[in-house]
């Protein structure tokens, strides 16, 4: 190799060493600690998924160190609420969150599109209007966001349930003649339900809704949180973005 690149290339490494850093200290992102994949979940003992390789990509290109931490969704909730953490990832947008997350454009990580599912054994029809499905029995997550027109549709026979998968199996033993959640998280290649293939997704879906990386307003991280967004939007205008999409298997 030519002396003078080997020079040039020792001087850029040098420079980017001492570049300075947006946020001094380890930024700390927390989230909840289930297994949502293709988003975020463990693989090989290993936190992995579209979200968190968005969010270190964009790190490296800030220059900012991140770590992140898993815990119950709560718990992580009143840490970004109480000033104890930096960020939280996969936040949905909610008037009450407002008051301690700023929410920037840019760092919007994907979509929730929410869908009502039913058994293949069952003949429903369902158009996009929600009053083809008024007399059904129809399970959401309790505490999940389905959006005004749903939770305003008072016609509608809603039972909640704790988890996705005590829905499942209420679907599955006719318990519940329809489901509501995101077919994504049942069925990517890299985990697929046991009640996948029993299922039938019905179009069009309910919802799409943003899922945002949240910066925590007493933490003061209103200026890291625009900075995050400035370079999340020139990743997402990347190959590279283009790739992580193609790689779990999300269209945006």
């Amino acid at each position: 190799m030519d002396n003078r690149i080997v020079t040039l290339l020792i001087l850029y490494l040098v420079c980017l060493s001492f570049a300075p850093r947006l946020y001094s200290e380890e930024l700390l992102i927390v989230r909840g600690d289930g297994q949502y994949a293709p988003f975020e979940f463990t693989q090989n003992n290993k936190l992995v998924g579209l979200h968190i390789d968005m969010i270190n990509n964009v790190a490296t290109q800030a220059n900012i160190k991140v770590s992140f931490k898993s815990y119950p969704w709560k718990r992580a909730m009143s840490m970004v609420e109480n000033g104890e953490a930096d960020a939280i990832t996969y936040l949905g947008r909610r008037p009450e969150r407002e008051k301690y997350t700023y929410y920037f454009k840019g760092n919007v990580l994907s979509y929730t599109r929410n869908h009502f599912v039913i058994s293949r054994s069952r003949d429903i029809e369902y158009n996009g209007d929600l009053r083809d499905l008024s007399g059904y029995r129809i399970g959401i997550v309790r505490g999940f966001m389905y959006g005004d027109e749903f939770s305003e549709a008072d016609y509608i026979k809603k039972y909640r349930v704790n988890k996705r998968e005590q829905m499942l199996a209420m679907l599955s033993k006719g318990r519940l003649d329809v489901a509501l959640l995101n077919p994504l998280k049942l069925r990517t290649r890299f985990v697929e339900h046991e009640n996948f293939s029993s299922i039938k997704v019905l179009e069009p879906p309910l919802t799409e809704l943003p899922n945002y990386l949240g910066f925590s307003k007493p933490r003061k991280r209103r200026d890291i949180g625009e900075a995050f967004s400035k370079y999340m939007a020139e990743f997402k205008r990347s190959t590279h973005y283009t790739a992580l999409l193609k790689k779990y298997g999300v269209s945006r």
